[in-house]
């Protein structure tokens, strides 16, 4: 019986007196050579230049701006894929997701949470368009309480995890997935008092990430992404049977 940190610091003080150092399990060098290689097959599309901008450049453009200690929050379906795949996290307590627990929509709010209980720090929330729209009013709570974070918006004008579901099924036919394409979510920020821009090419993004970080607003990036790629590993034999099956299809 004790408090649990001072007796937890006890136990962990005499294992290491009573245990060397272990050396490092040789699977681990395979481990990091698979995942070098599982991460390259995302290359292309990070170093894209095309237009509308590819999802993985915009992630990595994210990530290579903010410093490794802000604090990264994701928000939507493919938006939030494309966001596990290159945006590393490399400090305890700077990543905020709801998985399986909540979904759609958490992301701003989380990232004003997080500012407001760290405002030293960097708040970054990469959202797609459709998780946006759940609590795209919360920008008007983020200039009321001074809570100047960074959104960034994949907008691909749609329900993109659906979309992409659709296409690798039904090919070319989608039903109820697509948004209006002139929708301007940096127009509603400026109309709430934050800091707005829209970004449609590549090369636009640092500059803008760093206008909005400037601006010392809760700011939005409305940036257009390709709506027809998707975030689905290149292998999709699997998958494909799995979406097969569950579409009721043999």
């Amino acid at each position: 019986m004790g408090d649990a940190k001072a007796t937890l610091t006890a136990l962990l003080k005499a294992v290491k007196a009573r245990t060397g150092v272990k050396p490092e399990n040789p699977q681990f060098a395979d481990a990091r050579e698979a995942h070098a290689a599982w991460l390259k097959q995302w290359d292309e599309g990070a170093n894209s230049d095309s237009t509308p901008i590819h999802p993985l450049r915009l992630v990595r453009e994210i990530r290579e701006f903010f410093p490794r200690e802000a604090i990264m929050c994701s928000d939507g379906g493919t938006t939030a894929v494309w966001a596990f795949y290159l945006n590393r996290i490399y400090e305890p307590r700077t990543f905020l997701w709801a998985a399986d627990s909540g979904h759609l929509g958490s992301g701003v709010p989380y990232a004003i949470g997080a500012k407001l209980a760290r405002p030293e720090t960097q708040v970054c929330c990469i959202t797609g368009d459709g998780s946006f729209g759940f609590n795209a009013m919360e920008l008007e709570t983020a200039r009321r309480v001074n809570a100047p974070v960074v959104i960034i918006i994949a907008n691909d004008c749609g329900w993109g995890m659906i979309r992409s579901a659709q296409k690798l099924v039904h090919g070319e036919r989608y039903v109820g997935v697509d948004f209006c394409e002139d929708t301007r979510y940096d127009k509603l920020a400026e109309a709430l008092g934050c800091f707005g821009e829209r970004v449609t090419k590549p090369n636009q993004i640092r500059s803008a990430l760093q206008r909005a970080v400037d601006s010392k607003l809760p700011a939005v990036l409305d940036v257009l992404v390709d709506p027809e790629v998707h975030g689905f590993p290149p292998d999709l034999e699997v998958l494909d049977g799995l979406w097969m099956e569950g579409c009721g299809r043999d």
